[in-house]
């Protein structure tokens, strides 16, 4: 009897070290196809953040130019109204020199 529970124990030692390789192999493998995952959400991300930036770039630079293109628009306005006052001030300027010529003579 000694000797069949000798032949049981090495048994169940054999069987539990092949249940043992056999997890140890699963969780390399799960282990491999989880890196795999992993890679795979990594590369995604980094692929949406490109083109999230890119969009938000785009978006900037067009923003930008409608900024600058407002900003010349009122220059622009705000130049032609110093104009218009520059040309009225200077047509009085003439004209109160031509009275004072005219009153000379």
């Amino acid at each position: 009897m000694a000797r069949q529970e000798l032949d049981a124990i090495l048994a169940a030692e054999k069987e539990a070290v092949q249940i043992i390789e056999r997890a140890r192999a699963r969780a390399r493998e799960i282990l491999g196809q989880a890196e795999g995952e992993a890679s795979k959400i990594i590369s995604r991300a980094e692929e949406e953040a490109r083109k999230q930036a890119g969009a938000i770039a785009k978006a900037t630079e067009d923003s930008a130019s409608r900024v600058e293109k407002d900003a010349r628009a009122r220059a622009e306005t705000e130049i032609e109204r110093v104009k218009g006052l520059a040309r009225d001030r200077l047509d009085r300027a003439v004209e109160t020199v031509v009275l004072r010529v005219k009153k000379a003579l």
